[in-house]
């Protein structure tokens, strides 16, 4: 037992040499997680020799497929490890139990040469390697490997993971910018700079008389009724009629074709309507659930009838515009994954009598921010959205006379949209190394 936090150190080693092959923290685990056996035994938990039993590599082998589950499901709700800006890899299950076994056979290969009681294939007694290495040597091993393990992460995070602008621009591969390029279900953005473009030359042609225009009556073309293309309507799905129906409806007198319901007032239902267009004002105080009620409006509108919640026709195509705090993420980053808070799905269950779903995927999903932020938090996006973020961005040459006094907030009193963005930019930028006004 003593013997643990010197675990730590060639973990840490082994792991960040390894990564991203390995995962971290299941890997660290997995290299501490055997000492529980002498701490039971200490305990009085358990009645054999402190290292007889699981220090093992055919128990501790078991004991590491067992806990990849525990830590895949660990890894499936929090925030993967990343180093600098290396992307977090997505384990699989194979790898994690790939991961743990190793994690438990480095524990077992610094223990094999100290301890006498561990048997190398338990239940045989039997270890042919203890004292084949100085416990000192093993102890200094220890001691060192945790500050070479902090190198090696500065090394890392640092010269691996980070680069300059100028070299990503010079090692990333430049893709042509053609429409024949993109997918035909990604959305792309052209843009038009002036300084590229070739200059037109204009083209002087010769002074002439303008030839007469000869004009024939052209003769007409009879097409049998049998080729004259017939149109073909796309055929409409049915509606799905749910099984109940609201007793109070916001925005209109009477129940409408398409309705989804947001709550209720003792026993009635509340629902609004989603056949005809509104103009909705939903306001409260911070964090009593604007978000979260628009969130649960726009779920309604991207889904077919949902039982006891919904009756919509067809899925609806839903813009969002939406500027979230700099410190925290958008409301709206969880609508491709079904509601997970058990709190909230006991009410589901009780109040509404249904479950969670997912109502999009991110296949349907499109984030698109401003450039620069995409230049330096795309990552960041990418990963609380679970989607590809695209730029976006309006052209100048696109605005009018009357569309640049708005812009600037030229005669306004809530100041400059435009100068608001170069501080924003003065603030982001300025500890960079080449800070300057080409850099803003």
């Amino acid at each position: 037992m003593p013997f643990t936090p010197y675990h730590v150190g060639p973990a840490l080693l082994v792991a960040l040499l390894l990564y991203p092959l390995l995962d971290i923290p299941t890997f660290i685990v997995a290299s501490l997680i055997l000492d529980l056996e002498p701490l039971a035994v200490i305990l009085g938990l358990a009645d054999w020799s402190m290292h007889g039993v699981f220090h093992s590599l055919t128990l501790g082998t078991i004991v590491g497929v067992v806990l990849a589950l525990p830590m895949y499901l660990v890894k499936k709700y929090t925030k993967p490890i990343q180093i600098g800006r290396m992307p977090p890899k997505e384990f699989t299950i194979k790898d994690l139990i790939l991961t743990s076994v190793l994690g438990i056979w480095l524990h077992i290969f610094l223990d094999v040469f100290i301890y006498s009681d561990l048997n190398l294939f338990y239940p045989i007694q039997w270890n042919p390697l203890v004292g084949l290495v100085p416990y000192q040597t093993i102890i200094n091993f220890c001691l060192v490997s945790l500050p070479v393990a902090f190198i090696i992460y500065l090394i890392r995070s640092t010269f691996f993971g980070l680069k300059k602008p100028e070299e990503e621009t010079k090692t990333a591969p430049v893709e042509e910018k053609t429409i024949n390029k993109i997918h035909e279900n990604e959305p792309y953005l052209l843009y038009f700079d002036p300084e590229s473009a070739p200059a037109e030359e204009p083209v002087s042609a010769p002074a002439h008389e303008p030839e007469p225009i000869s004009y024939t009556e052209p003769e007409p073309v009879i097409v049998p009724p049998a080729l004259i293309p017939k149109y073909i309507s796309e055929p409409q799905e049915p509606m799905i009629q749910n099984e109940i129906e609201p007793e109070i409806i916001l925005g209109v007198d009477k129940t409408p074709v398409q309705w989804g319901i947001v709550g209720k007032s003792g026993t009635d239902r509340v629902a609004v309507d989603l056949n005809e267009p509104h103009i909705v004002f939903v306001c409260g105080k911070q964090g009593s659930g604007k978000g979260y009620t628009i969130g649960v409006l726009i779920e309604m509108l991207l889904s077919k009838t949902i039982p006891k919640i919904s009756q919509v026709k067809k899925p609806a195509t839903v813009i969002v515009f939406h500027k979230p705090r700099e410190d925290v993420r958008s409301e709206f980053w969880s609508i491709i994954d079904p509601n997970l808070n058990f709190s909230e799905a006991q009410v589901l269950k009780d109040v509404y009598d249904v479950a969670p779903q997912r109502v999009i995927t991110a296949d349907n999903f499109r984030i698109f921010i401003d450039p620069f932020v995409y230049e330096n938090e795309r990552a960041r996006f990418e990963e609380d959205y679970g989607t590809k973020a695209y730029p976006i961005a309006i052209n100048p040459s696109r605005l009018t006379a009357e569309d640049w006094p708005y812009v600037l907030s030229i005669g306004r009193k809530g100041g400059s949209m435009y100068v608001k963005k170069i501080f924003q930019i003065i603030k982001k930028t300025q500890y960079d190394d080449d800070f300057g006004l080409d850099k803003i």
